[in-house]
């Protein structure tokens, strides 16, 4: 089993609209489907079982936080459909299913980036939260699942 950290940036709707990432990832979860993109690092290598949790990236309204975690139940081939049409976006080349979906208040990261593998020694953390999926340490997921976990509790 992989952790991973799914993650979804603001996107433009149909009208020319901004909208926020933190939106697009609760519509994705409670649809239960995640599209997963040509240019999507590591796409090939989530599996089934798989811990996920989900950062909306962005400039928008609940921007840079955690908004859920889930478990990996399908992933799927995809069929060539926009598994989003209100939104202007590639056809993914696969999508994921989750069991198990915590989809919480949007908590930041701000305070866990100097203790993160994924970004402590970068002076630019906003980088190393690009590309769709990034690899998280045990250490990383064991983090943000305190995270979720106190959020769950106030």
């Amino acid at each position: 089993m992989s952790n991973y950290l799914l993650i979804c940036g603001d996107g433009e709707s149909l009208e020319s609209k901004l909208v926020p990432a933190f939106k697009i990832t609760v519509n994705r979860l409670n649809n239960n489907t995640w599209p997963i993109y040509p240019g999507t690092k590591h796409k090939n290598s989530i599996q089934q079982g798989d811990i996920c949790f989900f950062y909306c990236a962005g400039k928008q309204h609940n921007a840079q936080c955690i908004a859920g975690v889930a478990t990996v139940d399908q992933v799927l081939a995809s069929n060539r459909l926009n598994v989003e049409p209100d939104l202007l976006s590639d056809v993914p080349v696969k999508s994921l299913t989750f069991s198990n979906i915590e989809l919480i208040d949007p908590c930041s990261i701000r305070d866990l980036i100097n203790n993160l593998d994924l970004t402590k020694h970068l002076t630019r953390w906003g980088s190393a939260l690009q590309g769709g999926c990034r690899v998280l340490s045990e250490h990383d997921a064991s983090l943000l699942r305190n995270l979720i976990n106190r959020n769950l509790n106030d």
